[in-house]
């Protein structure tokens, strides 16, 4: 993470979830100076059921001077999919891990995706196939894992929800509700409708946020 800095003097953030201690960690040039850019990443999409979590390693160094090797690290949606108080809050415990660096607020966008609203996609009939995606072949192997999942998707968007309504006025909700967290193979007419519906809603966000 130093490295990258030093040649590029950008100040990349990664949350992921440390499992073994059960919270959130952000790794950066501050926090985690000799872990590298690419196993951050992997840790940030390793999605539980779905990817082996990354177990970390001594020669990365310690997390804020806290060793942590051989803690499970896994995605940071876990936990948390708007971390936005990291970027706008001023508080000791987060400037310790993101710096006190000067935030202009007028220049900060979260984007979510809002999985009640309605995207507008209607599956055509003699396309029709079965969800994508790893995990909706675990769902139909084993109604626990499902009951699991609905459980751990309900106590999360209880946070996000929470997190958003305290900083709607830098958040970006794009239409969802038919898109699947693990739909990989999404048609492509389907992935021009979302990128669609994100223009247009960031264009809506732009507009009443340049008439302040």
């Amino acid at each position: 993470m130093n490295e990258m800095y030093r040649f590029t003097k950008i100040d990349l953030n990664i949350i992921v979830t440390d499992q073994t201690d059960k919270k959130a960690l952000v790794l950066n040039h501050r926090t985690t100076p000799n872990c590298p850019v690419a196993y951050a990443i992997r840790m940030s999409m390793s999605l539980p059921f779905l990817w082996e979590d990354i177990i970390w390693r001594e020669k990365w160094g310690t997390y804020c001077g806290e060793n942590i090797a051989g803690h499970s690290i896994v995605d940071g949606g876990i936990l948390s999919n708007c971390p936005i108080e990291y970027v706008l809050e001023k508080k000791k415990n987060i400037q310790k891990v993101m710096g006190d660096t000067e935030i202009i607020k007028e220049r900060v966008i979260c984007f979510v995706f809002d999985m009640e609203t309605p995207l507008g996609w209607k599956e055509k009939v003699e396309k029709k196939v079965e969800k994508s995606g790893l995990l909706q072949g675990l769902q139909n192997a084993t109604p626990l894992i499902s009951k699991v999942e609905s459980l751990l998707t309900t106590l999360l968007d209880a946070h996000d929800k929470e997190v958003i309504n305290n900083y709607e006025d830098y958040v970006v909700k794009i239409p969802a509700k038919e898109v699947d967290t693990t739909e990989f193979s999404m048609p492509d007419d389907k992935i021009e409708l979302f990128i669609n519906r994100a223009e247009e809603k960031t264009r809506e966000f732009l507009s009443i946020l340049f008439k302040k």
